[in-house]
């Protein structure tokens, strides 16, 4: 049987909350304890348990364990002065001790995990580039106990001092004062702090404290007990400033209760103090003195790697000498141009894996210590391979184990306590949809025969009959943030669960004589290890025997240890915080310059290329917000997001700063290299929005082409040029160049685009560019005289006739292309400095000037511009006042006015006009399209990007509609939906439609449609749940940057709308319920039901068309409106550009994405298929039916396409449209974690879906019952599978199909009970 045993557990603070206000924290300093702050690096997190056991946050033996390893390896020698220990045999003042061996002998002996902080360049980029690749220890767990716990940052130093491992700094403020300024310092640095001022500041602050203290003990300036001269400092090997940089992440400050004998937790490396304040105080004292010996013996001066060839000379010093940098940066080409595949392992792995694996052969036969103890610590080698399980098969593995673990009949005599947690909490995760990955590895380990002297060569080692042992581990890793308050949520009233973790890891363990026979078998003499598909039969035989044997007996065993800064009682921590009301012992304190990179730039980078700059620059702000950061460094700060927005757009290929430095392309991984870059052209003048290049001149706009015999030929000067031209982008393919390149190129403020090509590229792409943009594109010829094309063939060893003929002829075809300006270049000149003296006419500079002087026609107006649209419905009249209009009508003055049909333009309509606009930014332009709410992103974009001022034009008199919806097979109740128009301005617009003669429409909705006034009232629909308010407040403070207005052009006769006839009103409220039963998918409307809506409204408009052509103005009082509103707007306008001032609110992108889509009582897959599996049975006919759709279950639930069956069962209580998110809050909040029991009922099913009919209970399970809020749909079920193409929600219109016989329900013989929690999914 398969049980699960201890390993290892760690976490990434998911509980913790930065930037809180910590007033109680420091209340607690008065008396109880005392605060420690940390320094917070920037890496990757490491964890090691010994030997050769290093893991990742959710796997081990990849690339992170590998540089890890090495890293920690080079850390050893460089701390005990061993880069002389492979040649001399000894290190300095060690005898032949080889530290890292001792060390990891001590942790395994101890079952210890220590945590590492991993600060890398190579391995994805966080705040900062480091100076120097280092590691930094941030935590130790302590495996032993039935619990876990975690080592005091005292005893945690105390072992690093030992073993010179690499901890952080760490200052210590125990009195009420100290801690005052120590927040008092945050809140003064919080934007602006960089390292060293910070670690200044902080060294400060604790002298400051001690001398205090001392002062007010009468015993002498800087004399007070525990507090020393300088304060409490434990310094580090490794100071932030030297190997990390300036940049610093943040400070993690954490409370600590002083010690007392009732708590009292020590381990055998700790004195055995007195437990008082004094004697805590003392000790870390000491640690402070220490480290500073530490220092004193291991300066920062001293190298991180060996000084070495980087090659192994048979003694093993590869390892310790190896450059991770210039071992990675050697690689990274065949990277680039040989596909890898996820399942290969990059060329940079491959070379780490062979140098760890000649230092394990080297170290097997040179270390003392034997195997290492009986988990093949020391020298046996470990191998890690990895089953091949899909992601779901996996997930299914680890929720069944967990399942039968806690079912089992004996299971609470035989199951440990500790098992049963880990059981609870990973089907907690299943239950609570939380996404999860469960990476199953297995772990070899071959034990070394110390015995046998020919076990130094690969060769020998082969030959030798090795032995095995091995076992299975399951790293859990929790993929999102919001998973940590979802779980804590459902368990906060159960102090004794588990703690949730970002990543944890658990053993697996089959029962031992069976699964170690099999081992042994499996493990052949010449010591090969087991294949993927021997490790996937074991693991397919272990779930069978779950399965067959589910009242076996089970026992398992399991100790958390966390990933945690060093919380040594959690338990007793999380009593403390209910104590008193929750309160966070522990902060994390990040500095805006950090949140700027990684939050922002970094993380922003998806929404700026999904979603525009807008988007971005939206996010931006709201994250400013979010973090209540001042009004002064939003001014400061949302230039450089709007100038990296517009630089990320075009990221350049090479240095402009550095010309010899290639930079790679844009992504998340390597974004440091182009923020470094964009940093020093913003600080030049680049990016910002007065424009201009290095120099104070004019910025070039447009597309300039340097064409050369050879592209090298010309690199050096497209360069230069690109320099000298402040241009922001440099390309290498001419034929790649897209319209859009070229429009960006003449936007102002946005900088020119330079581009290389060689003859021989051909003119084809350049002469269809030219027919839009010729005035835009310039072409330098360099080397083209036929003379300098015959030279440059012979100079590079080729002198074939045709080719040179054919090279002339097609240099001819660029100097006939249609362009703004052709100019030749000597080859000659090529060396010529750009600066050179600008009386040269034949010189370089020359051509500079020409290209300024020439660009300077798309800078003449840089005045803002008008995008106005309508926010409205077919019929209403748009296109009747748009058609006419002037610019002397609106008073446009000099400003182009643009009027575009959407039903003419060709293609996507926003993309076609935003060319238009960005080639004419201070028109006005009209959009005589209808535009709902799911359009105003990009128009909201349009106007950001091109500084636009939006102009929504709406009917005056606009008046909000709630329309009431009652429908039994989809709610319990009826359901109310608001709408900003009201229902005599929908009837009007349908019979303006109506009115078109037939197929005269260029939309094609007109008389001959068939279903036109469904039509008009599906775009009625998109503006559900919107009020004439919020549709205001959208236009007006969250569409592009820019002072807004709304424009109300007259519509109805008199203000107050006059009443509908009651039968136009019945219809047109039934049309709209039936629409919105449809946009919801809770109802299954028929084509039937939506022509006779059509038919019974078109015959209520006949009836009332001369009424409602009495209540409508005019056309021309509605046009002469429009016109005179815009040429008001149009005269405010000012010259330049003036954003609106935000107000501090919550942004919409923050509100969406904590939105609630559905509330569901969560229920296991396999106890609904346990039911299904007794309803097929009781009934031959469902066994028929299940069986012919037994091939699904092997297709992925989310994917529509195929039949399927659904993973995350579940009975959906309510749906995001059926109320709105204050409605659903109100009603279920308060079940939100709370168990139910359930009964399943009965089965129904077509051929399209199945699902099973449950009751549902007045109140929850548990001692502590709570009312259960009915759901909203009145059949209540859990939809077990769908046919292709089929989405779940079908599965509410079986009861109906049942009534009709379209459907088959099937009673069970008697209610089966169900358990499921009750959850959000957002």
């Amino acid at each position: 049987m398969s049980n699960i045993s201890s390993s290892h557990h760690h976490h990434h603070h998911e509980h913790e909350h930065e930037h809180e206000q910590p007033a109680k924290t420091k209340s607690k300093t008065k008396s109880k304890g005392y605060v420690e702050v940390t320094l917070k690096h920037s890496g990757s997190l490491l964890l090691w348990s010994g030997s050769q056991r290093f893991y990742s946050k959710n796997s081990t033996s990849n690339v992170f364990t590998s540089v890890g390893e090495i890293m920690l390896r080079q850390h050893f020698a460089r701390a005990w002065n061993q880069w002389n220990w492979n040649k001399n045999g000894h290190g300095n003042d060690n005898d032949n001790v080889d530290k890292f061996q001792e060390c990891s002998e001590y942790i395994t002996a101890n079952r210890l995990t220590l945590s590492f902080e991993l600060v890398h360049s190579i391995l994805g980029h966080h705040g900062a580039i480091p100076h120097r690749d280092y590691m930094m220890l941030i935590s130790v767990a302590d495996r032993n106990t039935n619990t876990g716990s975690f080592y005091s940052t005292e005893q945690m130093l105390q072992l690093a001092q030992r073993f010179r491992l690499p901890h952080n700094d760490a200052w210590v403020f125990h009195t009420p004062q100290g801690v005052e300024r120590l927040f008092d310092v945050y809140d003064t640095m919080r934007e602006s702090g960089m390292c060293g001022t910070v670690v200044e500041t902080l060294n400060r602050a604790v002298k400051e404290e001690a001398e205090a203290e001392a002062e007010a003990n009468g015993e002498g300036k800087g004399k007070g007990k525990g507090g020393g001269e300088v304060g409490l400092h434990v310094q580090s090997m490794y100071p932030h400033s030297v190997f990390q940089g300036e940049i610093l992440e943040g400070l993690v400050i954490r409370y600590v209760s002083f010690p007392n004998n009732a708590n009292n937790n020590t381990n055998n490396n700790t004195n055995n103090n007195t437990n008082t304040k004094d004697s805590v105080l003392k000790g870390m004292r000491e640690l402070c003195l220490q480290s500073q010996e530490i220092l004193k013996v291991v300066p920062p001066g001293v190298p991180s790697i060996l000084n070495g060839d980087g090659n192994d000379n048979g003694d093993g010093d590869a390892l310790l000498s190896c450059n991770l940098r210039e071992l990675h940066a050697s690689t990274v080409n065949s990277t680039a141009t040989a596909a890898v595949t996820s399942a290969q392992k990059s060329p940079f792995e491959e070379k780490l894996q062979s140098l760890l694996k000649e230092s394990h052969q080297y170290r097997s036969t040179h270390t003392k210590g034997g195997d290492g103890g009986s988990d093949g610590g020391g020298g046996g080698q470990r191998i890690i391979s990895r089953p091949q399980f899909g992601r779901v098969e996996r997930q299914q593995f680890m929720t069944n184990l967990c399942h039968k673990l806690l079912t089992a009949k004996d299971a609470d005599a035989d199951v440990d306590a500790e098992t049963k947690k880990i059981a609870s909490l990973i089907q907690t995760l299943a239950r609570l949809n939380i996404n999860a990955d469960y990476n199953i590895v297995k772990e070899e380990i071959q034990i070394q025969n110390n015995n046998n002297t020919n076990t130094n060569t690969t060769e020998n080692a082969v030959e030798v009959d090795v032995p095995h042992k091995y076992r299975y581990i399951c790293i859990i890793h929790v993929q999102h943030d919001s998973c940590f308050q979802k779980y804590y949520n459902a368990w906060k009233d159960t102090p004794d669960a588990m703690m949730l973790y970002r990543g944890f890891s658990i053993e697996l363990v089959g029962d031992s004589e069976e699964e170690e026979a099999r081992g042994s078998a499996n493990a052949n003499a010449n010591g090969t290890t087991h294949t993927s598909s021997d490790s996937n039969n074991m693991l397919n035989h272990s779930l069978k025997m779950i399965r067959l044997k589910s009242n076996e007996s089970l026992a398992a065993t399991a100790t958390a240890t966390a990933y945690s800064a060093n919380d040594h009682d959690q338990k007793q921590n999380r009593t403390d915080e209910a104590a008193e009301g929750g309160e966070k012992l522990m902060l994390k304190m990040k500095f805006l310059p950090y949140m700027v990179r990684t939050f922002i730039c970094r993380n922003g980078l998806t929404i700026l290329t999904k979603s525009g700059k807008q988007a971005f620059e939206q996010y931006a702000l709201s994250q400013f917000q979010r973090w209540d950061i001042s009004r002064e460094s939003m001014e400061q700060w949302l230039p450089f997001f709007e100038g990296w927005a517009d630089y990320c757009m075009a990221p350049p290929l090479v240095s402009l700063s550095d010309k010899r430095t290639a930079l790679p392309p844009l992504s998340q991984g390597n974004y440091l290299h182009h923020y470094n870059e964009y940093s020093i052209q913003f600080k030049e003048g680049r990016f910002q929005s007065q424009g201009g290049s290095s120099d104070g001149e004019q910025s070039f706009r447009g597309l300039v082409v340097i064409v050369g015999v050879r592209k090298d030929d010309v690199d050096p000067l497209a360069k230069d040029m690109a320099e000298k031209l402040g241009c922001a982008r440099i390309v290498d393919d001419i034929n790649a160049v897209t319209d859009l390149d070229v429009l960006t190129s003449i936007r102002r403020n946005r900088g020119g685009l330079l581009c290389t090509a060689q003859i021989t590229d051909g003119v084809k792409k350049l002469r269809t560019l030219s027919k839009k943009f010729e005035n835009a594109i310039y072409i330098i010829l360099v080397g083209c005289a036929e003379a300098e094309i015959e030279s440059s063939f012979v100079k590079h060893g080729s002198n074939g006739r045709n080719e040179v003929r054919k090279t002339i002829g097609m240099s001819n075809g660029w100097k006939r292309c249609k362009c703004n300006i052709v100019t030749d270049l000597s080859a000659g000149l090529i060396s010529t400095p750009v600066d050179m003296a600008e009386e040269d006419d034949k010189g370089i500079a020359s051509v500079v000037k020409m290209l300024r002087e020439s660009s300077e026609s798309f800078q003449t107006d840089l005045r803002p511009g008008m995008f106005v649209f309508f926010p409205s419905i077919p019929g209403s009249g748009k296109s009747s006042l748009c058609q006419g209009l002037s610019a002397e009508m609106i008073g446009a003055g000099s400003r182009k006015l643009l009027v575009r049909e959407g039903d003419k333009v060709p293609g996507k309509f926003y993309p076609a006009i935003e060319k238009e606009i960005m080639d004419s930014p201070s028109s006005i332009f009209v959009a005589d399209k209808n535009v709902p709410p799911a359009s105003w992103g990009p128009v909201s974009n349009i106007c950001a990007s091109n500084n636009l001022t939006a102009v929504a034009v709406l009917p005056s008199g606009s008046q909000d509609t709630s329309i009431e919806i009652t429908c039994p097979e989809a709610f319990q109740s009826a359901k109310s939906y608001i709408f900003p128009f009201s229902l005599l301005y929908l009837a009007v617009c349908m019979k303006h439609v109506l009115q078109r003669a037939p197929n005269s429409h260029n939309g094609k909705l007109d008389s001959a449609t068939k279903l036109a006034c469904m039509v008009v009232v599906k775009f009625y629909c998109l503006y559900r749940g919107v009020s004439n308010d919020k549709l205001v407040e959208r236009v007006t403070r969250s569409m592009g940057k820019g002072i807004n207005h709304i424009v109300r052009v007259p519509f109805f006769c008199e203000e107050v709308q006059p009443k509908l006839p009651v039968d136009l009103e019945e219809s047109l409220r039934h049309a709209i319920t039936l629409q919105v039963l449809q946009d919801v998918r809770l109802s299954d409307v028929s084509d039937d039901s939506m022509e006779r809506a059509e038919e019974r409204l078109r015959s209520c408009l006949a009836k009332n068309a001369s009424y409602l052509d009495k209540v409508v103005v005019s056309e021309d009082i509605s046009k002469e409106s429009l016109a005179i509103q815009l040429s008001d707007h149009i005269k405010s306008m000012k010259d330049n550009f003036v954003e609106r001032v935000e107000e501090n609110e919550e942004a919409d992108v923050e509100m969406e994405s904590n939105s609630i889509k559905i509330v569901s009582l969560d229920i296991q897959m396999e106890d609904i298929q346990s039911v299904v599996d007794e309803a097929i049975c009781q009934n031959e006919h469902v066994k028929a039916f299940m069986e012919e759709r037994e091939t699904d279950k092997s297709n992925d639930s989310d994917n529509i396409v195929n039949g399927r069956y659904i993973k995350n069962t579940h009975c959906t209580f309510a749906h995001r449209a059926q109320m709105s998110q204050e409605e659903i809050r109100s009603k279920f909040s308060h079940m939100i974690g709370a168990e139910a029991t359930v009964h399943a009922v009965s089965f129904l099913y077509d051929e399209n879906v199945a699902a099973l009919e449950i009751s549902i209970p007045s109140t929850t399970s548990g001692d502590h019952a709570l009312p259960v809020t009915p759901p909203m749909n009145k059949f209540p079920h859990v939809t077990v599978w769908c046919g292709k193409n089929i989405e779940a929600w079908r599965s509410n219109t079986l009861p109906a199909k049942v009534i009709n016989k379209e459907a088959t329900k099937v009673v069970l013989k008697s209610p089966i009970e169900l358990k499921g929690r009750f959850g959000f999914w957002e």
